[in-house]
């Protein structure tokens, strides 16, 4: 990796902030060098200037989940903003030039936690995540694909009352399959009720969300 000088350039929107310099720093990186790897927590924001990164996420059992090709322009991972760990591997395709912040400087660069402009990029980010997530849900088998969705909106003191048909057309199952789903994680002990779905044992929920056979 070559490491430059600090951006002096007004040449993409990461300098055009109205600061008198850029924070970011210019480094090279040759085809194959690996920015993160899934599950690392963060260390750096990256703004791909020249080049491609794939990134790549796995499951469990190494299984691949999704390929996505970033060109430049991209910044790697906004999630860095929330401190939330890579949910996928960014590897370069071809060689790179990017424009790198650590994160201990990123704060201070983005601004007062309580502004309006922060605030609103929270909500961006929370929203980015739950389309992620959707994503990776629909790629489950139906059990998997049921568990995931009540850990992310049922509760044990405030059981999920929601039409059936209405879960089916948002997971892409077949009420009949939802059913057969709810059924076996009754079984198991992981839920409980039927029209109002509570959570009973939140860590066999989990295992069944995780769990790459039916």
């Amino acid at each position: 990796m070559r490491t430059d000088e600090p951006i002096t350039c007004n040449r993409c929107a990461l300098a055009n902030t109205g600061r008198e310099r850029c924070p970011f720093v210019r480094a090279s990186f040759p085809p194959g060098h690996i920015f993160f790897h899934q599950g690392d927590s963060p260390q750096a924001a990256h703004f791909v200037s020249r080049g491609l990164v794939l990134l790549s996420a796995t499951d469990e059992d190494g299984n691949l989940l999704r390929q996505a090709l970033r060109p430049a322009g991209t910044l790697l991972d906004a999630q860095v903003a929330r401190r939330a760990i890579h949910r996928a591997t960014a590897t370069a395709v071809t060689s790179v030039d990017a424009c790198v912040l650590a994160l201990s400087s990123l704060d201070a660069w983005m601004g007062p936690r309580q502004s309006p402009s922060r605030a609103v990029l929270e909500l961006a980010l929370a929203e980015a995540q739950a389309t992620e997530r959707e994503a990776l849900r629909a790629r489950r088998h139906a059990t998997a694909r049921v568990a995931s969705f009540l850990l992310e909106h049922a509760e044990v003191e405030r059981p999920l009352e929601i039409q059936q048909q209405l879960v089916a057309g948002l997971l892409g199952l077949r009420p009949e399959t939802l059913s057969r789903a709810l059924a076996k994680l009754r079984e198991t002990g992981a839920i409980g009720g039927r029209r109002r779905i509570r959570i009973v044992d939140a860590r066999a929920l989990a295992q069944a969300a995780e769990s790459s056979s039916e």
